[in-house]
């Protein structure tokens, strides 16, 4: 079965179910009923626990966790839609807010209580939560489909906030937990690290960790299609910058050896005239 094809039967199952609250589900991470007692059971596990860094997206099954993450005093890092500028990041530390942090939970919050950083400017990241539309009893997810879960992280690969251990955690609903196998090309973010889903019965479908996945190359996760994808390679990727370099040693070399044979051909045509 096709992710499209993955995507649509959850969208329905859901949908038809009624779980989903406004907006819907078709064509976005389902925000399922349930959401709350999902994130509690979440926070109860030890790798949430020993974080003091977390990443999100901006899936609004993820907000009661956004907001947990910023009154128990973690720093919480989310993408600024688009990633058109090289500050696309938003950092909301809780220390800097004062009473009530968890108002910063929302884009609207963030944008007002945190500060735009670049990738490189990111505290290490101890957990990334990505919002799911399914997740299958091996491990593996699908998004809503736009690439912007892999762009994130192969920006954060890049400037080396995250690693190959870095634990991914979703929560969905049971009916979003699927047994058909989900196919990921080794470079997917869901492919890279041990990734745990809970849903709101508590229950975590079998996990698994791709101990060969590659840590560089992180580029391969970025669509070509995607309107920023060249913009994150000159932002993220330092091999840009030698690659510049060796071109321009390469130009200045045949520069010279043009000025070279210039002035070759000048004194031979000025001694071809004398003789």
């Amino acid at each position: 079965m096709t992710k499209d094809a993955i995507r649509h039967k959850v969208w329905t199952r859901v949908t038809a179910a009624g779980v989903v609250r406004f907006p819907g589900a078709f064509g976005r991470i389902p925000n399922f009923i349930g959401a709350e007692r999902a994130a509690r059971l979440l926070t109860q596990l030890t790798i949430w626990k020993r974080a003091k860094v977390v990443k999100f997206d901006l899936a609004a099954p993820q907000l009661p966790l956004r907001r947990a993450a910023l009154s128990e005093g973690k720093i919480i890092y989310i993408p600024i839609p688009g990633l058109r500028a090289e500050r696309c990041f938003l950092e909301v530390d809780p220390a800097r807010i004062g009473a009530n942090p968890w108002r910063a939970a929302s884009l609207r919050g963030a944008l007002k209580y945190g500060r735009a950083v670049a990738p490189h400017e990111l505290h290490p990241i101890d957990v990334v939560l990505a919002g799911s539309v399914a997740v299958s009893r091996q491990g593996a997810r699908v998004s809503r489909g736009n690439g912007s879960s892999d762009l994130e992280y192969a920006l954060l690969r890049r400037a080396g906030k995250v690693r190959e251990y870095t634990p991914i955690v979703t929560t969905v609903h049971p009916l979003q937990v699927i047994d058909d196998r989900i196919a990921m090309r080794i470079r997917q973010l869901a492919a890279a690290v041990e990734q745990r889903a809970v849903d709101v019965d508590g229950d975590q479908p079998d996990h698994q960790n791709s101990s060969s996945t590659p840590t560089d190359g992180m580029s391969g996760a970025m669509p070509s299609n995607s309107p920023v994808a060249s913009k994150v390679r000159r932002l993220t990727d330092g091999s840009w910058k030698r690659t510049l370099s060796r071109l321009s040693t390469l130009i200045a070399s045949r520069n010279s050896v043009r000025r070279l044979r210039s002035h070759v051909n000048v004194r031979f045509r000025r001694a071809s005239s004398r003789v």
